[in-house]
């Protein structure tokens, strides 16, 4: 049952790795497609191969917190995000909201090494902290990893 679904991704993605089990067996473990397009590419291993899954933080766990804290009464998403984080200051970004973390539009660049620089989470959150806005916010989208 599940192959189809595994085809279906294989158009999209260039590998997938499936792992099923069921109480302390493995059932199955299996990589698929290459890493590159090329036929001759290796295959993904189930054992060692590493995969950046930033990308779904926000959909499994953020985005559900989010909708919890916001039924709750937590959480409002038009509040800027330094009524929660109080950090969060300097360049514009007092005007940041929580939305616009959310819809990738507060104007925090895609990207930096910031695994490179930060020794340990509390070096990590102070550089995201410092982190200048490239635009003002609600003004343009950008995928960022900062958000």
């Amino acid at each position: 049952m599940i192959w189809p679904f595994v085809a279906v991704g294989l158009q999209a993605a260039a590998t997938a790795v499936v792992i099923v089990g069921r109480r302390d067996t493995v059932l199955l473990a299996q990589g698929y497609g290459h890493f590159t397009w090329s036929a001759n590419s290796a295959a993904p291993r189930p054992d060692s191969t590493l995969y950046d899954l930033a990308s779904l933080t926000k959909v499994v766990a953020t985005t559900p917190a989010v909708m919890l804290l916001v039924d709750a009464g937590e959480l409002q998403l038009d509040r800027p995000v330094r009524d929660y984080l109080a950090d969060v200051q300097g360049s514009g970004k007092e005007r940041v909201t929580v939305r616009q973390l959310l819809a990738h539009t507060s104007g925090l660049p895609a990207y930096r090494r910031f695994y490179q620089e930060a020794k340990d989470a509390a070096a990590l959150r102070w550089l995201v902290m410092e982190e200048p806005l490239r635009w003002a916010p609600g003004s343009r989208v950008e995928y960022s990893d900062l958000n």
